[in-house]
Order: C-alpha cells, then structure tokens, then sequence
C-alpha cells in the first residue's frame, strides 16, 4: 500500500474502485473489516486525517488513541 501526505489539491486525478474515508482512530474490528472489504477491490485507497477533525472542533489532543505513525503501520498491514 502506497502512504501519501497530500493536500488534497495537490495529489491530481485518482482513479480508484474502492474508497473509504475515515479518522481511523484506534483502528478497531470494524475499522479492520471495512479495511479487509476494501483491499479486495484494485485500485483501492483510505483517505484518513491528520490532526484527528475533532482537534479543530474542541481544541483538545487528549482523546486521540492511536497516534499518526502507529494507524498507518496498523492500515498498512
């Protein structure tokens, strides 16, 4: 799996049959079945955040559970 770190305005057109969008955070059962459902289709992509949306929207960093590095590694496997 490909990890970019784009701006959306930035990475151009993508031709994908799969896609999910989500925080991701503390990458759980579902997360991981969405994830396995997805990879099945080719070309596929996951488009998460960073910094979690919820940091802009009550300023605070104490809620994330799994930090950036880490979900990827989790995604990536």
């Amino acid at each position: 799996m490909n990890v970019i770190f784009e701006d959306f305005d930035r990475i151009g057109k993508i031709k994908v049959k799969a896609l999910t969008v989500g925080c991701f955070d503390g990458v759980h059962l579902g997360h991981l079945k969405i994830i396995k459902e997805l990879v099945k289709e080719k070309p596929n992509m996951i488009i998460t955040f960073s910094p979690h949306p919820r940091v802009f929207i009550e300023s605070k960093k104490d809620f994330i559970l799994t930090d950036e590095k880490e979900k990827i590694e989790i995604i990536k496997n």
